[in-house]
């Protein structure tokens, strides 16, 4: 499962932290947290998205699907709240 940043886990950080620790807890899946931030841009990320997570991906603004799968990762299940930044790259 790939889990977004931004207007999304941001939105309510400790609803999104229960909610995905049961979950996890149930499944047993793993959560990779996929931002389109740049690796500097971390200062206001809430504690939560790294504890929750196991693993964070940033892609400097490029689309996400297509940098994951240049590292050999294929994503299942996908929590965003802007699908298009799924496919393409932003400015």
């Amino acid at each position: 499962m790939a889990l977004d940043y931004d207007s999304t886990f941001s939105l309510d950080p400790a609803a999104w932290f229960e909610a995905l620790s049961l979950l996890k807890a149930k499944t047993g899946w793993s959560i990779i947290g996929v931002t389109m931030r740049y690796e500097g841009e971390t200062a206001d990320i809430d504690s939560r998205y790294g504890d929750i997570c196991d693993r964070i991906f940033f892609t400097s603004r490029q689309a996400k699907i297509a940098f994951l799968r240049e590292r050999g990762i294929e994503v299942d299940v996908w929590i965003e709240d802007s699908p298009h930044w799924l496919f393409q790259n932003s400015a």
